[in-house]
């Protein structure tokens, strides 16, 4: 027996291509949604991350942390936040822009979160607020300036 070649129509040919296009669409869309959820929550993660590592700097004195350990309890937050452990308190002090780079999410760059950059000044500022503090005890005594004569 010898079999016969098969044919395709043209509207099979075309309904195919189609199915075929719409496969490769729907999968690029779940890919992006995907994408940008995980950059959404990537972000939102960093943000309490922030938040944990502005009441550490409260609580210990300004010093920066040096280790997750320091910080969460949670294991997904080590996927979605960057924390760098190898700079120092000190070192954002004297280079402002560090703080910037210091917490960040993931995924790259904040782009929906829209307050990350005043939070990251407020952590800066709860830094100069605790090393100020470090270096001038609340039990000096500071000297009481003359009274200028009249």
């Amino acid at each position: 027996m010898t079999e016969t070649p098969r044919t395709y129509d043209v509207e099979s040919v075309v309904l195919g291509a189609i199915v075929l296009v719409a496969l490769l669409v729907g999968a690029f869309v779940v890919h992006r949604v995907s994408r940008q959820l995980h950059e959404v929550k990537s972000e939102y993660v960093t943000a309490s991350v922030i938040r944990a590592v502005r009441a550490y700097v409260h609580e210990h004195d300004g010093q920066w942390p040096t280790s997750w350990s320091d910080l969460a309890d949670r294991e997904d937050v080590t996927r979605y936040a960057v924390v760098r452990f190898d700079i120092s308190s000190d070192d954002i002090l004297k280079d402002r822009s560090l703080i910037y780079d210091a917490i960040r999410p993931a995924s790259g760059d904040f782009r929906t979160y829209p307050r990350a950059r005043q939070d990251l000044d407020r952590l800066y500022e709860t830094i100069a607020k605790a090393k100020a503090k470090q270096a001038t005890p609340a039990d000096a005594v500071l000297p009481i300036p003359p009274t200028p004569p009249r």
